[in-house]
């Protein structure tokens, strides 16, 4: 695990340099010289993999590189928080801050590194390995792309132990075999890969996201990871790990505290203690038992509750704990809990990329833009209806941002533009307009509310017909606004990209369009169509031209009375059967 703890610390350098260079002025000296320790402490890592076992000495100052690349990764986070308040940091901060008087500033740190580097570079000399100039400078901070003959996601010597335990200890054991897990969202999985800084991005042509299923799907080859579902354009929707290999992998986490599961006595002890060291926490039971408890892990980067029970609601005091135990959270997903209330101290969290909760609220906060890291946003809530009081169009860093209800988002300003943003919904017919000014880059968007509204020749969902990228398009008609042309609509013509992407999705409270009887789609990317009957209960006529890349039709529109299909231009005869 030290050389995953290495390269993030090394990714985090780099944003850090890349984005908050106005922070770190009078420490810039610092920092290069610990890229440069760090580079050094990466080079010996990778050379050393296959001699730990066998040399007591290598695998001594793996643990000690480990634990200092730990330390270095807390300082700069409560640097950057106490900095980032101009000065006036939290009583946190300036406990942890003196807490570690030996750490106080970039400059001790360093040189504590600096003494470590010395003695691996000794290290190297004394177990006959080459120098590490070259390396030094070939070495990429970003993760390499997954290839078959090498590891991914920077777990080297935790892959290479796995694999040996796998093929040469099992007995030739069968991973397929083996009995499943939980299953896991391959989206989700791939946000929160993100939102850790696991995934960096390598070039501007090739997305996070696309980085990140080359990673999943490279998992799937080795047989580490089983694929369940599909999407319709090919990729994983959904994976599981097995077994066997989820308690290998606990093991080796917990060990070098990466990642502990949290699981609680009768008296709500936690068992085994949570060590303070440890970077990552997951719960999947007792999860408002353990907040209750009190129990901090402020060093904690991510906090992920799995629960499958029924969804509890937290109360104020409650809401406020589970905020005070962690201050350096990246991750934080706690979707299976209600949250009545949303604490004021969740917003002094700017190390946190990836949120996810579930509110009793029908506003969210423009605090929220405080939180100035965030990639990931998911507010699901009680509410039909939320009113973005946040101004998402200002997050530089924000690529998802999904909630169940109907989302009425904020007026943009000059110059407003969410360009990294790819994934939005479910939002208001109304919020579409100008959307395609606000957000140019969305592949993937989501309508709650009247659709009738699109019919229109002219009106909101004009700025989605501008939309250079959009691949999926998801419709929700909500009851609550329900109209009465959209229940008397017969005719509904969608042509010449009047109808975007090439995955329509209809989920309908109410029927879909149960007046419909003639639907016209003429030139449109449409390729993916997912439709029941009930959507369409009178639909008479279907006629699609020139819709060259649909792959089929669904068939259950064939079930309508007097149900009529029309393709232009024709498709080829089916082929004569073989004599």
């Amino acid at each position: 695990m030290a050389d995953a703890a290495t390269e993030f610390l090394l990714n985090n350098l780099k944003e850090l340099v890349q984005y908050e260079a106005h922070l770190i002025n009078d420490t810039e000296g610092n920092i290069e010289k610990l890229k440069s320790d760090l580079l050094h402490f990466q080079a010996f890592l990778k050379d050393t993999v296959k001699m730990r076992k066998s040399n007591e000495r290598i695998e001594l100052m793996r643990k000690e590189i480990h634990n200092v690349v730990y330390d270095v990764e807390d300082i700069i986070d409560a640097y950057m928080a106490k900095h980032k308040d101009a000065g006036k940091s939290s009583r946190f901060f300036k406990k942890f801050l003196t807490t570690h008087q030996s750490l106080l500033n970039l400059h001790t740190i360093g040189q504590k590194v600096e003494a470590i580097s010395g003695r691996v570079t000794q290290l190297r000399k004394d177990v006959n390995l080459t120098t590490d100039d070259d390396d030094k400078k070939e070495i990429p901070s970003e993760p390499r792309p997954p290839r078959k003959d090498k590891n991914v996601v920077g777990f080297q010597d935790v892959t290479d132990r796995l694999i040996h335990r796998l093929t040469q200890e099992a007995d030739g054991l069968d991973v397929i075999s083996l009995t499943e897990d939980y299953e896991i969202s391959a989206s989700k999985l791939i946000r929160m890969w993100i939102g850790e800084g696991f995934i960096q991005q390598k070039d501007a042509r090739t997305q996070l996201e696309e980085v990140g299923q080359n990673y999943l799907k490279d998992l799937i080859s080795r047989n580490l990871v089983k694929t369940l579902k599909f999407r319709a354009d090919g990729n994983v929707k959904t994976c599981q790990i097995h077994d066997t290999l989820r308690d290998f992998c606990r093991m080796e986490a917990a060990t070098e505290n990466f990642l502990q599961e949290i699981r609680l006595n009768e008296q709500g002890e936690c068992v085994p203690p949570i060590f303070e060291w440890c970077r990552r926490l997951s719960i999947h039971s007792d999860c408002k038992r353990y907040i209750s408890s009190k129990s901090s892990t402020p060093r904690a980067r991510s906090f992920v509750c799995f629960s499958k029970e029924p969804c509890d609601e937290l109360s104020g005091k409650d809401s406020t704990n589970l905020i005070k135990a962690f201050k350096f959270l990246r991750v934080f997903d706690i979707q299976p809990l209600i949250l009545k209330d949303i604490d004021t101290d969740l917003y002094t969290l700017i190390h946190m990329r990836y949120i996810a909760l579930f509110i009793t609220l029908s506003m969210l906060s423009p605090d929220f833009n405080k939180i100035c890291n965030m990639q990931t946003l998911i507010v699901n809530t009680t509410s039909p209806t939320l009113t973005v009081k946040a101004n998402i169009w200002r997050m530089r860093h924000l690529r998802y941002f999904k909630t169940n209800a109907s989302a009425t988002l904020p007026s943009a300003k000059s110059g407003d533009c969410a360009n990294e943003l790819q994934t939005l919904g479910l939002i208001s017919v109304e919020s579409c307009k100008g959307l395609h000014k606000r957000a140019p880059n969305l592949k993937k968007l989501g309508i709650r509310g009247k659709l009738a509204l699109l019919s229109e020749e002219k009106g909101p969902f004009d700025s989605v017909r501008k939309m250079r990228y959009l691949g999926k398009l998801k419709l929700v008609n909500d009851k609550a606004q329900e109209t009465e042309s959209l229940q008397k609509l017969e005719v509904l013509k969608l042509k010449y990209q009047a109808f975007i992407g090439n995955s329509w999705e209809l989920e309908d409270a109410i029927g879909g369009f149960p007046s419909l009887q003639f639907l016209h789609v003429e030139q449109t990317d449409l390729a993916f169509w997912q439709a029941k009957s009930h959507h369409y209960p009178r639909l008479r006529s279907l006629v699609l031209k020139h819709c060259d890349k649909l792959r089929e039709i669904p068939v259950d529109l064939g079930k309508a009375s007097e149900f009529k299909l029309s393709i232009f231009p024709p498709p080829p005869p089916a082929p004569a059967p073989a004599k």
